[in-house]
């Protein structure tokens, strides 16, 4: 698989031009780059992949607060983009990082790696971490985060004790 960037920002404009553009969206932020971040880091950053599942998710540190129908014009918003998305053929960098996870969760007969050191740990989504950790999974000593401690707060708004919460770790 191949990352496509600047391919995956054309699809994420159209799809804000077909259905984000006019819709509740634009009333709290009519620049399509807070809904871009709003799918790549609370969405995909961390695995969701249905509508309850987003409606209910804390979404700290993200600027504007978002009720059920904004929640709603957002689904909407990514079921466009990962439609218009998978027609193209195109991947983003949450793609690539899920393919990895899926992979790497594959194997578990052996350990790739015995250990992860990952500087500026607060850059990372859920499923970066997630991956992190399928690559040693609870080897001793295995992963080494280290960031800013005073960023209790990672991208997309998840705090990184919610790890634990849906793996094993």
């Amino acid at each position: 698989m191949r990352l496509h960037g600047d391919k995956a920002e054309t699809t994420f404009s159209l799809a804000w031009k077909h259905v984000g553009r006019d819709s509740r969206l634009a009333e709290i932020d009519p620049a399509p780059i807070y809904w871009r971040e709003e799918i790549d880091h609370v969405v995909k950053g961390r695995g969701i992949t249905t509508f309850e599942e987003y409606a209910t998710v804390p979404r700290r540190r993200r600027r504007a607060s978002l009720r059920r129908p904004h929640r709603q014009a957002v689904w909407e918003l990514y079921e466009v983009y990962e439609s218009l998305r998978i027609e193209r053929g195109v991947h983003d960098f949450n793609d690539v990082l899920s393919l990895a996870l899926t992979e790497a969760s594959r194997h578990t007969d052996r350990l790739p790696y015995t250990a992860v050191i990952v500087d500026e740990v607060q850059d990372l989504t859920l499923v970066g971490v997630r991956l992190l950790h399928a690559l040693v999974r609870d080897a001793p000593n295995g992963l080494l985060l280290v960031g800013d401690g005073q960023q209790a707060v990672y991208p997309g708004g998840f705090r990184l004790a919610r790890c634990r919460h849906r793996h094993s770790w």
